[in-house]
């Protein structure tokens, strides 16, 4: 997988980049004993914690999805791993009677939880289940020592509950002894009474900033997809375009790019969607080389109609490893926004002048598929209900020349990304027009920073006054895409395939 993330990255610089997972040197904090002492202070204004790890272990931060961080400690065998769970029904800490029906109890996080961790691990012994309050902050505190094979672990978890649909959940699992009282083992009180440290630094952060900054953000998305015209799209599709992907200095790649008004992917053996609506259609071929010996060739088809209303594509690919061995993927997906209509005796009839008809409400329902096929999973299939500000793929490949250029401006987007398998936030701010360097030379153009989830890696996307793309580049991996010719990618590389990509199966 990391070479396929290597290799795209430049496709990613270019249609909105996830941050890769950040894995840090050992954090110790000075004057601390290294071994069971707290370490630096880890915070987050957009996961809305803040903390202090284990010190003595290595820091992985994670890009989007629910993991937010994990701490590392492999000489010691410490995992903490702190995640955050956000709930489709509201939930309580403990276990209470429903307040709809005084006969029936309504299961709480904690308890909830501990069935899960022995549904997991039959057999295992809880040693503690409790709740306790660190400031103002309710957690639920859960030990658990479990023998598997030749290794027996203490896994304590702290369920810390920012409010009923959102808690935090903190894992550390380290070596136990396999019988007799944990007190009377010194290693695993030391691992207890550091995890208990580790809790009582939590805080749950303030993030009503962040929603109003959100929420500013959104209201110029609006206004951006009511101006999203027809005409304006087909402005900015330029038809062909030719790519280099370069890190630190040297080229590792190319990418060849198509741009076309269709009414679906170009489909092989079949005609394609009779009388589908028409919209842009984007097809990218990809040749990367993310290190010696390795090479990846990639193949995309991004369709939209122009009222948003429909898209569906295609990415297949091919890794070929140093020692020779091929890993094939493939990720097929649709979206569409459709009006359903329920029953609601509440709502206006169908037909005001027939009494007969029954009254329904109508609301518009957008849904994502996607499939997947890796090396380790086939048919991997994920389903999504997509929030109104999603923006379709070709139109995020087309966006940084999409945008009103004249004054700087922020917006917010739903994207779908691949490598997160997941639905996020895309972040956009177009700066002012400036001077900038780009691959060595000074040209006029408008910044705009581009970046998944509000700390996530920055692409910086350049733009001249015109709308021309021009370039992006990401300063921490150092990948600079570079907006180029046929003529200097063929001068560049031997025999490059800079072909149309093929077209999908029908069906």
């Amino acid at each position: 997988m990391q070479l396929r993330l290597a290799a795209l990255i430049g496709l990613l610089l270019f249609s909105g980049s996830a941050a890769q997972p950040v894995d840090s040197p050992i954090a110790v904090t000075p004057g601390l004993d290294a071994r069971y002492e707290l370490g630096a202070r880890f915070q987050s204004e957009a996961a809305g914690i803040a903390f202090n790890g284990p010190a003595g272990c290595r820091e992985i931060r994670r890009a989007g999805g629910d993991q937010l961080v994990q701490y590392v400690n492999e000489e010691k065998k410490w995992s903490l791993s702190v995640s955050r769970a956000a709930l489709s029904q509201p939930m309580r800490m403990l276990t209470e009677p429903d307040p709809n029906d005084r006969t029936k109890m309504r299961a709480g996080m904690l308890d909830s939880t501990v069935l899960q961790m022995q549904s997991d691990a039959p057999g295992a012994e809880v040693l503690r289940q409790d709740f306790i309050n660190v400031g103002d902050v309710e957690v639920g505190m859960i030990a658990m020592r479990a023998t598997v094979g030749l290794e027996t672990r203490l896994t304590q978890r702290a369920l810390v509950r920012a409010h009923d649909r959102l808690y935090y959940s903190f894992t550390f699992i380290t070596p136990a002894p396999r019988e007799g009282s944990l007190e009377q083992d010194p290693e695993a009180r030391k691992v207890v009474d550091l995890f208990s440290r580790v809790v009582d630094s939590i805080k749950v952060l303030d993030q009503s900033r962040l929603i109003e900054e959100q929420n500013q953000r959104l209201f110029r998305t609006r206004a951006l997809f009511v101006n999203l015209t027809e005409e304006r799209i087909r402005r900015a599709i330029t038809g062909e375009m030719w790519l280099r992907l370069i890190r630190a200095g040297k080229d590792v790649g190319y990418t060849y790019v198509v741009e076309e008004v269709a009414s679906d992917l170009p489909r092989r053996g079949d005609a394609g969607r009779a009388g589908g609506a028409d919209g842009v259609r984007v097809g990218i071929r990809s040749r990367t080389f993310p290190e010696k010996g390795a090479q990846v060739d990639a193949e995309t088809w991004w369709f939209v109609t122009f009222d948003r209303r429909n898209e569906v594509w295609s990415s297949i690919g091919i890794i070929t490893a140093p020692d020779g061995t091929r890993e094939d993927y493939g990720e097929f997906g649709s979206a569409d926004r459709e009006i359903k209509r329920t029953l609601d005796p509440q709502a206006d009839a169908a037909d005001p002048n027939d009494p007969r008809q029954p009254s329904v409400r109508q609301s518009e329902v957008y849904t994502l598929h996607v499939t997947r096929n890796t090396r380790q999973i086939r048919g991997d299939q994920i389903e999504r209900q997509l929030p109104p500000f999603y923006l379709p793929q070709a139109l995020g490949h087309l966006l940084p020349r999409l945008l009103p250029l004249n004054e700087p401006k922020t917006y917010l987007f739903a994207v779908w990304v691949s490598d997160s398998r997941e639905v996020m936030k895309r972040y956009i701010d177009v700066d002012s027009e400036s001077t900038v360097t780009l691959a060595g030379q000074k040209v006029r153009a408008v910044p705009i920073h581009d970046r998944i989830g509000v700390e996530g890696s920055v692409t910086t996307h350049y733009v001249s006054p015109d709308g021309k793309y021009l370039g992006s580049v990401n300063e921490d991996s150092q990948i600079t895409v570079l907006a180029s010719d046929k003529a200097t990618l063929e001068k560049i590389w031997s025999n490059p395939n800079l072909t149309r990509p093929a077209d999908v199966p029908g069906k």
